[in-house]
């Protein structure tokens, strides 16, 4: 806006200072003609032709275009254009511009009085009086103009692109807060009218976008409130049913036919459903915020060991511990339990043998692994493997979970400072879960 309020003014005032210093050389012109045309007349006017002698010293003269008279006046400094034309005319005036300021002025004097004379010419050159002093006084005033305009013009300038820019920059920080989520308050008024409706329409949307959030956050509390409350009403007739499943794995899985393979049936389908309340459970306390994490010594090497005895699965997971004597770390055993199971589970489920769990440790982290020979995660799942019920069923050989045992370990792992991760190496498909070593 300053620039275009500067470049206006220059632009104005260098147009000005043209049309002004061409008005300047046409009025010193017609003085000069004026003055010379007067004097022509008081010399050759009607009744009256003076001699050539008697002319004033500055003029030079000429008959049929041979100088009679020498004056002041250099006739070789008029153009031959001028001469010819005054040559071949009668009583005519005509002037041209000369360096240095001046200006040539030739007179056909009329022959009608004395033709015997021959074709008499007049010729002076006068210098424009005034108009060095009348430019050097333009261009100072003109200078001055164009200055103060284009510093009120950059004034008035910066005054309208502030009180624009101003409230645009209030709604640009205000969308990019709330573009980042953070809840904000409605805009004030503005009083310009090319701002008002945008004003109007960004609080309409932050209204709207307040309310849209206030849904979705009551629906996640009646969620988080419904999957708590399912889990803990199935946790009671649960705790009956695993003894009883417990028993009939005892009693019945060993026998042939119908009755074997209902036994165990029920049983795997009794585990699992309890163990799909417990993950319910424990989601719900995290999200509520009720997740607690214990700092004990934790044996890596008895931890590990436990947890596959515990499931059955010390004889088909291959484990391999690679930190020296170190065994202990400083976590919530639990948790890493969690990990452990869910990967190891995973990889039972869904990859192919053989299955091996890596431990190894470093200066303050250390890095449990569990690998399997499946074909891994398809390029368009990897981003979403670890989300809450996202199932992959169409990359493994074979299906199954409630889509919880992958997105459980990694909310564990960050619980206790850590994170989890998916490589593929070769034909091997690799989970990772990296964990400090110290306290929490």
């Amino acid at each position: 806006m300053v620039s275009v309020a500067c470049a206006t003014a220059v632009l104005t005032g260098g147009a000005l200072a043209v049309k002004t210093r061409n008005w300047v050389y046409e009025g010193a012109q017609e003085a000069v003609f004026s003055e010379f045309r007067h004097d022509m007349q008081n010399y050759f006017g009607k009744g009256q032709f003076v001699t050539v002698d008697e002319l004033s010293s500055e003029y030079t003269v000429t008959v049929d275009g041979v100088v009679v008279r020498q004056g002041e006046t250099r006739i070789g400094e008029f153009s031959s254009g001028l001469r010819e034309g005054l040559d071949r005319s009668s009583d005519i005036y005509l002037f041209e511009r000369l360096p240095g300021q001046r200006v040539g002025v030739g007179y056909a004097v009329a022959e009608r009085d004395r033709p015997e004379a021959g074709h008499l010419s007049v010729y002076t050159i006068r210098k424009l009086d005034g108009v060095p002093e009348k430019l050097n006084q333009l261009a100072w005033i003109i200078s001055v103009s164009v200055l103060g305009c284009a510093v009120l013009g950059a004034l008035l300038g910066f005054g309208l692109t502030t009180s624009i820019v101003r409230p645009l920059r209030r709604i640009e920080n205000a969308a990019r807060r709330v573009a980042d989520g953070e809840a904000i308050s409605a805009l004030p008024d503005t009083t310009l009218t090319e701002l008002r409706d945008v004003t109007t329409t960004f609080n309409d949307m932050v209204d709207r976008q307040r309310e849209i959030v206030r849904g979705l956050v009551e629906q996640d509390e009646r969620a988080q409130r419904f999957v708590s409350d399912v889990a803990h009403e199935l946790r009671s007739p649960l705790a009956a049913l695993v003894p009883a499943a417990e028993v009939l794995d005892e009693e019945l899985t060993d026998r042939d036919g119908d009755i074997g393979t209902a036994a165990r049936l029920i049983g795997s389908e009794i585990n699992g459903l309890a163990r799909l309340v417990e993950d319910l459970l424990e989601m719900s306390q995290r999200d509520q915020g009720h997740a607690v994490v214990l700092s004990e010594t934790v044996d890596l090497v008895e931890l590990t060991a436990r947890t596959l005895r515990l499931r059955g699965w010390a004889d088909t997971v291959a484990v391999t511990h690679e930190f020296g004597e170190e065994r202990t770390i400083r976590s919530d055993p639990r948790r890493i339990e969690a990990i452990i199971a869910n990967l190891v589970g995973n990889a039972f489920r869904h990859g192919r043998p053989p299955i091996a769990v890596v431990t190894r440790r470093g200066p303050d982290r250390v890095r449990i692994e569990v690998r399997d020979s499946g074909p891994g995660i398809p390029a368009g799942h990897v981003e979403r493997v670890f989300e809450r019920l996202h199932k992959v069923s169409e990359s493994r050989t074979r299906t199954g979970g409630a889509g919880l045992g992958l997105a459980i370990a990694r909310e564990n792992a960050r619980l206790l400072g850590g994170d989890l991760t998916y490589r593929r190496t070769g034909d091997t498909t690799v989970f990772s879960a990296e964990l400090p070593t110290g306290d929490l």
